[in-house]
């Protein structure tokens, strides 16, 4: 947990109502703060969790230990063009409230799961499974 290790997405989670919260720097409550710099003291006293705050060094440290699958969902239209994107582990209920709005909103067709790691943007298209950018 060396300073200069940590990666830019370090900091405090919670994992709550189905959304991850984050604080980079500090956490502030009306019965206790979290703060960033007192990191070494917080995990050599073994405080965690605080009100369901953990410490990680990374956004994937955190989604592992809260078994969370980070997806991304492309909805394209008739011309394979990506018209919208969401991110999130959603319920099949959810995914299908989001077809019927976004074929009315956006004229989708079809929805694809992308990992959120892959490059897509709003105006992509997708060729032989790929998002890549319009020519």
């Amino acid at each position: 947990m060396d300073g200069d290790r940590m990666s830019d997405t370090a900091g405090f989670y919670k994992y709550e109502s189905q959304t991850l919260n984050y604080g980079p720097n500090y956490v502030y409550d009306a019965n206790y703060a979290l703060v960033k710099e007192h990191i070494k003291s917080y995990l050599a006293g073994d405080v965690f969790p605080v009100d369901g705050w953990y410490w990680f060094d990374s956004r994937e440290e955190a989604l592992a230990y809260f078994g969370i699958k980070e997806v991304q969902y492309a909805f394209t239209d008739n011309n394979n063009i990506c018209k919208q994107i969401i991110t999130g582990d959603l319920t099949k209920e959810q995914l299908a409230v989001f077809d019927a709005e976004y074929a009315i909103l956006f004229q989708a067709t079809a929805r694809h799961e992308v990992s959120a790691y892959d490059p897509v943007q709003i105006g992509w298209v997708l060729v032989d499974g790929v998002f890549t950018e319009p020519v």
